[in-house]
């Protein structure tokens, strides 16, 4: 893997491009991802639910091929008609059923890997469970009585993460967040999206009518840094994998992957938070 790092992964340090190379098409690409994604949340129900499915799918399809589990076997199909079948019957309105399908496909996958020694069946396992959790933590919020509101302000709060990210990351620089795993990133960059996500939490909270704004704001902040953990753990996965993106079908952007990243850790743990007894004003 050593050797396939060094082929495919060139350090930033070794980069001659501009810092600000590609940004008039990462706006235009990432401006009409936005207006796809506010669509299918404001029609909801099987449009929404559909997105979902596919970029779930493609997520994992992502992870099949970055992690090599290769075509030529039944492993990278199997999965990808299990997550298929499982968002399907949780969109049906299903959620035990498909609670504990879910649990148990994670469990045979993992025994498999174990019990046959099969890296790739590790792989997809991990696979599975990183594509399945947020498109299930989604569509389950979706259904809620304030469903299209919350995942508005997910989806507000992540891409101004990434863009307060981004911005004061290239313009400030500073001290690197995590200089091994992802170059690139900042303490600044960090600081700058927790600051923007907090901007658009006290905006909508405001819109909203939501007392005390300010709540939401900081709730912003932490979603910010969940993102970003979401964002560093998947440029591990590549750098281990010696690749710099997970894809190209997004360009300026590389893959579905790497635009998604934000959502793997705060889809869930959103999700969970508005399951507790405690979370039952908000929704």
């Amino acid at each position: 893997m050593g050797a396939k790092l060094k082929d495919k992964y060139k350090p930033d340090e070794l980069r001659t491009e501009s810092q600000w190379s590609g940004l008039g098409l990462r706006i235009v690409v990432g401006a009409l991802l936005a207006l796809f994604a506010i669509g299918a949340i404001w029609f909801g129900d099987w449009v929404f639910a559909a997105v979902v499915a596919l970029v779930s799918l493609l997520v994992l399809w992502e992870w099949c091929a970055l992690t090599e589990v290769t075509t030529s076997s039944l492993m990278r199909p199997i999965g990808i008609v299990a997550l298929a079948c499982l968002l399907l019957a949780s969109q049906l309105g299903y959620w035990p059923e498909a609670a504990i399908a879910f649990a148990v496909m994670s469990v045979v996958l993992l025994l498999l890997a174990y019990g046959f020694s099969s890296r790739q069946a590790l792989w997809l396992a991990f696979g599975f469970c990183y594509s399945a959790f947020p498109g299930l933590a989604l569509l389950w919020m979706r259904q809620l009585p304030h469903g299209a509101a919350i995942i508005l302000w997910l989806v507000l709060t992540i891409a101004a993460t990434d863009i307060g990210a981004y911005f004061s990351g290239r313009s400030i620089g500073g001290p690197k967040l995590a200089p091994y795993i992802s170059p690139n990133k900042t303490w600044a960059g960090l600081l700058g999206g927790m600051a923007a996500a907090a901007a658009v939490g006290m905006v909508f909270g405001k819109q909203l009518a939501i007392g005390m704004p300010w709540r939401l704001a900081a709730l912003s902040s932490i979603v910010a840094v969940v993102a970003q953990l979401g964002d560093l753990t998947e440029s591990a996965i590549k750098r281990g994998f010696g690749a710099k993106d997970s894809g190209s079908i997004l360009p300026g952007h590389g893959g579905i992957m790497d635009r998604l990243d934000g959502y793997v850790f705060t889809a869930p743990l959103l999700a969970f938070a508005l399951s507790l007894p405690v979370a039952g004003n908000f929704t």
